[in-house]
């Protein structure tokens, strides 16, 4: 193959790449689905029982905005995407912390009652 058949091949693969990337539509569904995923986690306490991962999921969430309005799509997608994963870890991690609350509380409740009944005696 020729140096112009080369150039030719490799300006014409550049092209369909700018154009397959300028062309990518705007992960609407997947938007909302992150925000969805927040609205659940609102609902579930997650923020009182994993407040850092919930920070985390709500700052990802913020950066995936701040990439619609500038039409970056592709990281829109990205980062909506890495929020639904941000979400469920901090789901497992919410409820992991609501077991470890529950044994704490189911240890030191007798305690609690056993002061409670000498101190009111």
């Amino acid at each position: 193959m020729s140096k112009r058949a080369i150039m030719f091949c490799f300006c014409a693969v550049a092209c369909l790449m700018l154009i397959s990337t300028a062309c990518t539509p705007p992960p609407h569904d997947l938007m909302a689905a992150a925000e969805d995923t927040i609205n659940q986690m609102d609902q579930n306490q997650i923020d009182t029982y994993a407040k850092a991962h919930y920070d985390l999921v709500t700052a990802e969430l913020e950066k995936a905005k701040q990439h619609m309005a500038a039409e970056e799509y592709i990281e829109a997608k990205e980062t909506a995407e890495k929020t639904i994963e941000l979400a469920k870890a901090a789901g497992e991690e919410a409820a992991v912390q609501r077991q470890l609350m529950k044994v704490d509380v189911d240890k030191k409740l007798p305690e609690f009652m056993e002061r409670w009944s000498e101190i009111s005696s």
